[in-house]
């Protein structure tokens, strides 16, 4: 979905160097919370078939 992505951490007084993004969503795409209820939803569906 995304290549090359990096960010950096800012903190009181400075800010980081950048540093690469090797997985995850980024926070303020549209589509993150409907990704995490799909990835839930998988989840817990993995999780209730164990249950005898």
């Amino acid at each position: 979905m995304y290549n090359n992505v990096v960010t950096n951490v800012r903190t009181s007084d400075v800010d980081t160097d950048d540093f690469p993004i090797r997985i995850g969503l980024h926070q303020r795409l549209a589509l993150s919370p409907y990704f995490f209820s799909l990835v839930m939803d998988e989840v817990t569906r993995d999780i209730q078939g164990d249950i005898p």
